[in-house]
């Protein structure tokens, strides 16, 4: 036996077991346009739900799209914001250095005088110490340094006043 269903000598039906199976063959090629066509209809049933997703999917990425572009021009704008809220801060910055720069410079020249009148008071004091050593009028060595304390002290006053009515 060959494993051929046809084959059994006991079937009362079948009287050529080969006669039996081309006729079998011929069913199959009769079943095979619809066998096929079942199978086109399978595969349209198919593309046509993944066509659908696609387009789903499309959608929804279009809508991503749409937030993400929409989050851009929101962060632009803040961005854009905050620059001009800082050109204020920047120009009062600007302002705030110059009129520092410039009591820096009055500080310094005021530095400056103070240093020509020590120097001056040095001198002074040197000639006074000069005269004294050498016997001449004590007493004048004493009167000249109280008027120079007392040119001191109005010079004081003076720079005070320049002060306060610089503030």
């Amino acid at each position: 036996m060959s494993g051929s269903k046809y084959l059994d000598p006991e079937s009362p039906h079948i009287k050529d077991g080969q006669e039996n199976e081309a006729s079998d063959k011929f069913i199959d090629q009769q079943d095979l346009p619809r066998k096929r066509e079942s199978a086109l209809k399978e595969e349209i049933i198919s593309l046509k739900s993944q066509l659908e997703c696609a387009s789903i999917v499309r959608q929804m990425l279009q809508v991503l799209n749409e937030e993400q572009e929409n989050e851009i021009l929101k962060l632009r704008q803040q961005v854009e914001e905050g620059r001009k809220s800082e050109e204020p801060f920047t120009m009062k910055c600007l302002e705030k250095e110059e009129q520092h720069q410039v009591e820096v410079n009055i500080l310094k020249g005021k530095l400056a005088e103070k240093d020509k009148l020590l120097d001056f008071k040095i001198v002074l004091i040197s000639w006074m110490i000069f005269l004294a050593v050498k016997g001449r009028l004590l007493s004048k060595l004493v009167l000249v340094f109280m008027n120079l304390l007392k040119l001191n002290l109005a010079h004081k006053v003076r720079q005070g006043t320049l002060m306060r009515n610089q503030k």
